[in-house]
């Protein structure tokens, strides 16, 4: 399902967190994904293509099933992509951690968490395929 499509029909919240403006590159990820907020939080790592979004996709459809808010936060330039989504009622994100809004876990281990996507890649097959 399209992320515009999950937004208007699950009754998800949607919003960017992130844009560029006449200013600069503005965020507000450590406003939207405070560890100091949140319970968890889940930072995706991984090149272009290794499912950051999908997986984000997922779990923000896991908890619509389950009846659960989900607050979606768009990609400002690529709003078909998820830059990350949040899970209030279980004080919980899951969230693109690369550039350009490049995030680590400010309490590893505690509430934040990193997750390599890219760490399956079959390197070999890849390797062939250059």
């Amino acid at each position: 399902m399209k992320i515009n499509d999950k937004i208007k029909n699950e009754g998800a919240s949607g919003f960017f967190a992130a844009a560029n403006t006449r200013h600069g590159f503005y965020s507000l990820y450590d406003e939207v994904y405070s560890e100091r907020e949140l319970k968890k939080v889940f930072i995706i790592k991984g090149g272009p293509g290794t499912g950051k979004s999908t997986m984000m996709s997922e779990v923000a459809d896991a908890a619509a099933k389950k009846g659960l808010e989900t607050e979606v936060y768009l990609c400002s330039s690529a709003p078909e992509s998820l830059d990350g989504i949040v899970i209030p009622s279980l004080r919980t994100a899951v969230l693109d951690g690369t550039a350009p809004h490049t995030k680590d876990p400010t309490f590893p281990g505690v509430c934040g968490e990193n997750i390599d996507l890219g760490r399956w890649w079959n390197v070999a097959a890849l390797s062939e395929s250059r």
